[in-house]
């Protein structure tokens, strides 16, 4: 019976550690999703500012073009601007994709650290130093 309380001590420990350990990560997670979070408003606030900008701006010269032009070739002043607008937009829209799929996954560095932590607890070697 006396090796009862060191077994129980040893397993408090170790609970308090994997507990420790718990803790670490979450507050990690909870980092990254603030800093994604703050990230995403912002660039989604510039983002909005911006096009409402760029909208503002393309109508304005747009009737600015179709008014100077119109008498000689009005009609295809609208069209060639309409064609242009269609082929930048969807030149964006491209460039957003490949920029979306280039971003690091959420939770990365948590993910990492929780791996690293599993192959620690089944006795893996580790490569964290």
């Amino acid at each position: 019976m006396s090796s009862e309380p060191g077994l129980f001590d040893s397993l408090r420990r170790a609970s308090g550690t994997a507990l420790s350990i718990f803790q670490s990560r979450l507050e990690l997670a909870t980092l990254e999703l603030s800093l994604a979070r703050r990230q995403v408003m912002l660039s989604a606030g510039l983002g909005l500012l911006a096009l409402m900008l760029v909208v503002v701006g393309l109508v304005t010269l747009s009737v600015s073009v179709v008014l100077v032009l119109w008498d000689r070739a009005g009609v295809m002043a609208l069209v060639g601007m309409g064609v242009i607008y269609l082929l930048g937009g969807v030149l964006l829209i491209l460039k957003v994709k490949s920029q979306l799929a280039s971003q690091p996954r959420l939770l990365q560095e948590t993910n990492a650290e929780l791996q690293r932590d599993a192959s620690m607890l089944r006795g893996a070697p580790s490569d964290h130093h």
